[in-house]
């Protein structure tokens, strides 16, 4: 009894064993699938991540590469050391060389570069944007292994991390600005030269020119002064002659006339008045009174022909014969210069008025 009782108890232990094992086995390949499921996923995950991060790294190398300039990174960890992390490829076409692996020495390497009269600022700007970790910004002269000039700029923002200090940040070629600022501010000073000398000129001739001015200026007072005195002597020598010739030659001529009764010496008498009334007809528009030198008889009768009258009017009116009015009329043009002159009498005595 006992022996078939332990029998049927170890066949109860096999098949419990065996429904365990089954049951296992059913869970190990759940579990299996599961795991290949999961796997699956994270491939498919990380197959997509891996795109993503290669189409970023391929955007992050086209902006680069198209900036206007060299993408940097610049370090300074805590035991001194400087150097870069990272430059774009525009390092080659702009500065002329290679980036080395080694961070250190190529900053090294590229700071010797630096024109000699710019290193001690370019490491002093450094040094004080490492020190205070603030942006550093810097613009001086690089050579290139050519031995060409290269003006540039150079920006970047600090990133304090645990063991280090970062800058990114990008340098710009300024060569070409640089050249055009240069000639710009050389023709502005030759524009200024040339002004100032122009404004010299301008002053020199501007003070001979009043210079000029000035004693044409005194020249005109004195030549106006000169005709004034001309005209005054002219008008004193034609007064003067006038007088002379009325009063010393007239009256001379007169008593001739009255004594002399040949025909031949009247006639010569006649051509001494007309001469001496030629002569002195130039000078009538300067003399000053013209009826004063008339007698009282002939200013009467200058002022009935001023009147309109006629000479057998003014005859009949004097008592007079028209014969003596006629010497009187013949007086009268000759003491206001009208002889041998076509101006009508009471237009000249109208006037004279």
């Amino acid at each position: 009894m006992d022996g078939k009782k332990s029998t049927a108890q170890l066949r109860e232990k096999i098949r419990n064993l065996k429904l365990k094992n089954q049951n296992l086995e059913k869970l190990i390949l759940h579990r299996t699938y599961e795991f290949g499921k999961a796997k699956s996923t994270l491939e498919e995950q990380v197959t997509q991540r891996t795109l993503y991060l290669q189409e970023q790294k391929e955007q992050l190398q086209a902006i680069t590469e198209n900036v206007p300039g060299v993408v940097y990174q610049f370090y300074s960890n805590n035991n001194g050391e400087a150097g870069v992390h990272y430059v774009s490829p525009k390092l080659t076409e702009i500065f002329g060389i290679e980036f080395v692996e080694d961070g250190a020495r190529f900053f090294q390497k590229f700071s010797e570069n630096i024109h000699e009269k710019d290193q001690n600022i370019w490491f002093k700007s450094i040094h004080e944007a490492i020190k205070k970790q603030r942006p550093w910004k810097w613009k001086g002269r690089y050579i290139n292994p050519s031995g060409e000039e290269i003006w540039f700029e150079g920006h970047s923002i600090p990133t304090v991390r645990k063991n280090e200090i970062i800058f990114d940040g990008i340098f710009i070629d300024i060569t070409h600005k640089i050249k055009q600022e240069t000639e710009l501010r050389q023709a502005k000073e030759a524009v200024d030269t040339a002004n100032k000398k122009l404004e010299q000129r301008v002053a020199d001739r501007t003070a001979q020119l009043d210079q000029k001015t000035g004693r044409l200026r005194e020249t005109n007072v004195a030549l106006k002064i000169l005709l004034e005195k001309r005209e005054e002597d002219k008008r004193e020598l034609e007064e003067n002659v006038m007088f002379n010739v009325e009063n010393l030659i007239y009256p001379f001529l007169e008593k001739l006339k009255m004594k002399c009764n040949e025909e031949s010496q009247q006639t010569f008498l006649k051509s001494i008045q007309s001469n001496l009334d030629e002569i002195t007809s130039s000078f009538a528009p300067n003399h000053k009174n013209y009826l004063s030198n008339l007698t009282p008889a002939q200013v009467q009768i200058a002022n009935l022909i001023k009147q309109g009258q006629t000479t057998k009017e003014i005859a009949s009116l004097l008592n007079l014969s028209p014969a003596t009015i006629a010497c009187h009329r013949q007086e009268i043009r000759r003491r206001l210069c009208l002889t041998n002159k076509k101006t009508n009498l009471q237009t000249a005595l109208a006037t004279i008025s």
